[in-house]
């Protein structure tokens, strides 16, 4: 945005063009009447105010699919306390406005299905969290669905709302027209999200064929993880202290931990070392069909392990953690008792809501599968809980941030639904015969 600003191009030489404007595009705005720094500062403030509103927002969520004002005041409560989300308020990044225009979009969805309004809203806040996340973009023809069948779902009425269906993807519609016709003519192709998965810089040089290899053994690509797999190959970059290790069961006929460290100490003189660019450049083509094979090897002698270990090992790392990995600086032993009793509260809060949101959500599904609401909210759980670490084989924690709501919906239903039918009739009991 800023090259945009004095060059008249949204391109940068670094980062090309990579990300669509759904993030930016807010910092243009304010950038067009403040100072950069100021611009800053006025992004920040906004996820601060989006993500208190959304603490709210999901609230009457609870009200309006659970029907009673116990749920608003537990969810209320529960998620304005909560850290997972809300540590990210603070930093120039796309999780806490993804997160709440996903919660409005369910808000307005569920207040009405039938007020141009309130579908419009939700379109405009679903378009703006794929052009935020791209990989909302699914999500965005799940609610399109939801519109569409809805009457069929709850009512078993053959009714299907085309008109709001389509109005629902106006927005969606408009915005990405404009930003795949802004593509075609600087590529000549279309481009309906983005163009790379990763940075474009990345895709041209070592570090994807190196995230491939990591992924096809269950190994992490994750540098906010004290003890990601890529350390070991990249130790200059991040100048880890801890030792990282290549498992040995990973070896095939093609590579041992011997051709990992050649690897290694060639991606140290790529990155690091004031060779010309030529030389770089044959080192770097070194890399990169080395990593390729040893791939491939992976993938053709130890199907077992590329197939399903792996996704297995990314699934864990990607949900079994404290889930207060950046919620304070320092590790846990260095920290004081008060802090260290805090980080323990937050560390169960994160466990009881990966297993009470689980629980709760399957529940419903069985017990209330005919019901439109749960159904969509489900979907939208298991597709931040599944696609990421088993389709896309990503485990970075914050992925999952975006659906962390939708698991404490459905605890708040599960303790409620828990406590009514096992510990209330043994509290009032006891009072009516008094």
């Amino acid at each position: 945005m800023e090259n945009l600003l004095q060059n008249g191009r949204y391109w940068d030489p670094i980062w090309e063009d990579d990300r669509m404007p759904g993030y930016g595009g807010l910092y243009l705005v304010l950038r067009l009447f403040l100072p950069f720094t100021y611009a800053a500062n006025a992004l920040v403030l906004i996820q601060l105010l989006l993500s208190a509103v959304s603490v709210y927002a999901l609230a009457q969520i609870a009200l309006m699919i659970f029907g009673r004002y116990r749920y608003f005041y537990a969810t209320f409560a529960l998620y304005a306390i909560s850290t997972f989300v809300s540590l990210y308020d603070h930093i120039l990044m796309t999780e806490t406005f993804a997160t709440a225009a996903l919660i409005f979009s369910f808000y307005f969805i569920f207040k009405s299905t039938t007020s141009y309004r309130y579908v419009l809203l939700t379109g405009a806040f679903m378009a703006w969290s794929v052009f935020l996340k791209p990989a909302m973009a699914p999500l965005l023809f799940l609610i399109a669905l939801y519109i569409l069948f809805r009457d069929i779902i709850n009512k078993s009425v053959f009714n299907l709302n085309w008109k709001y269906f389509f109005i629902f993807l106006i927005p969606f519609v408009m915005l990405d027209g404009a930003w795949v016709y802004r593509n075609y003519t600087h590529y000549k192709r279309i481009i309906p999200l983005t163009k790379t998965v990763y940075f474009s810089c990345m895709e041209k040089s070592h570090l994807v064929p190196l995230i491939n290899f990591l992924q096809s053994y269950g190994g992490s690509f994750s540098v906010l993880e004290p003890n990601s797999d890529i350390f070991f190959f990249r130790p200059r970059a991040f100048k880890m202290k801890v030792k990282v290790t290549p498992p040995t069961y990973i070896y095939t006929s093609k590579f041992n931990y011997d051709s990992l460290v050649v690897v290694r100490d060639l991606i140290s003189v790529i990155e690091f070392f004031p060779y010309s660019y030529e030389v770089k450049n044959e080192k770097e083509k070194i890399v990169i069909a080395k990593l390729n094979a040893y791939t491939v090897s992976i993938k053709k002698e130890k199907p077992f392990l590329y197939y399903v270990v792996a996704p297995i090992k990314l699934f864990i790392r990607y949900f079994v953690h404290s889930g207060t990995h950046n919620l304070f600086d320092k590790g846990s032993s260095e920290l004081s008792k008060p802090l260290l009793l805090i980080k323990f509260f937050y560390s169960f809060l994160y466990i009881l809501v990966m297993i009470g949101g689980s629980l709760g959500m399957l529940y419903l599904l069985f017990t209330h599968f005919r019901n439109a609401q749960y159904l969509v909210l489900s979907l939208t759980g298991l597709y931040f809980a599944f696609v990421f670490p088993l389709l896309l084989r990503m485990d970075q924690i914050r992925y999952f941030i975006p659906a962390y709501p939708i698991f404490l919906l459905f605890t708040v239903y599960l303790i409620i639904e828990l406590f009514n039918r096992f510990i209330a009739p043994k509290i009032l009991r006891p009072l009516e015969v008094v």
